[in-house]
């Protein structure tokens, strides 16, 4: 299984990643590329080694999911992706109290939050609470913290 956060890097540096999902066959379908064994794009991980530092993007470490790394995949374009995937995050990662968050894939971290409406929950860490999910929200780790369903 990947790993949060996954995405595909093309050659032409484009970054194609959706936080809802994990898989890269989903993300390949979703974007409508052609894995026709040219070499044309990679499938990549950006995350920690720790699920307890998902709140931490400092620890964050950009892997190659492939056999091997094309040579097109230069420390240039690496550093373009990581920059990219540490905006992503930033958006997701969620340390401040909040009434609602909808739509969307999100990392609470020491702050609560009142109601999730189709979110899908990365974690919940350092205390972070999450008071109601409603509509096809999903909480895929909790790591022994609080969550509260009415």
């Amino acid at each position: 299984m990947c790993n949060f956060l996954s995405a595909i890097v093309t050659r032409q540096g484009e970054l194609f990643c959706n936080p809802l999902t994990d898989a890269h066959e989903d993300l390949i379908e979703l974007y409508q590329l052609k894995d026709n064994g040219m070499n044309h794009f990679i499938r990549v991980e950006f995350s920690p080694e720790d699920h307890n530092d998902l709140a931490k993007i400092e620890c964050y470490k950009l892997e190659v999911d492939e056999s091997s790394t094309p040579k097109w995949f230069d420390e240039e374009l690496e550093a373009k992706v990581i920059r990219k995937l540490k905006s992503i995050l930033k958006g997701i990662i969620i340390i401040e109290d909040r009434k609602i968050l909808i739509d969307g894939a999100y990392i609470v971290s020491g702050c609560q939050i009142s109601l999730m409406k189709q979110c899908r929950v990365v974690g919940v860490l350092n205390g972070g609470t999450v008071q109601e999910v409603l509509n096809g929200g999903t909480v895929q780790e909790n790591f022994n913290k609080k969550l509260i369903f009415n």
